[in-house]
């Protein structure tokens, strides 16, 4: 009864340290566990600070950009408009000067005039171009 009395005694100490080494196994697992989470957790982090920071700069940029585009846009919307106006003047007084010579009698300088092609505008966007019948074999810069 001695013997079966203390070969349980044994089997229990026996499974209580093989119970002891498995909760230990278990429990070394858990904390490995937790600190890799801990370690990706501080990654995401970082990784999501990092890209939030990345795109609000690149917000900025396009912003910026937009920005850039628009000023451009109004710039070259205002220095057509102001062509057109120039061109408008020129054309006017052109059709001044026409009639001045033609007036006075002055056919050859009219002539001349009529070598070189005129563009005039329908309307706001709708431009036409008359081209000469005939150049003349040597041409002339005009400066105004």
């Amino acid at each position: 009864m001695r013997e079966m009395i203390q070969q349980k005694l044994t089997e229990d100490q026996t499974a209580a340290t093989k119970e002891r080494e498995k909760t230990k196994a278990l429990f070394n697992e858990v904390v490995r566990l937790g600190e890799q989470l801990e370690r990706n957790s501080e990654r995401y982090q970082v990784s999501t600070q990092t890209l939030e920071a990345r795109l609000q700069s690149m917000e900025a940029r396009y912003q910026a950009h937009e920005r850039a585009m628009g000023s451009l846009s109004q710039k070259g919307e205002t220095g057509l408009v102001q062509l057109n106006d120039w061109n408008d003047k020129i054309d006017k007084k052109v059709s001044t000067l026409e009639a001045t010579f033609y007036q006075l009698g002055v056919s050859k300088i009219i002539q001349f005039a009529e070598f070189y092609p005129v563009t005039y505008r329908k309307s706001n966007k709708e431009t036409e171009t008359l081209l000469p019948v005939s150049r003349p074999s040597t041409t002339k810069s005009l400066k105004m």
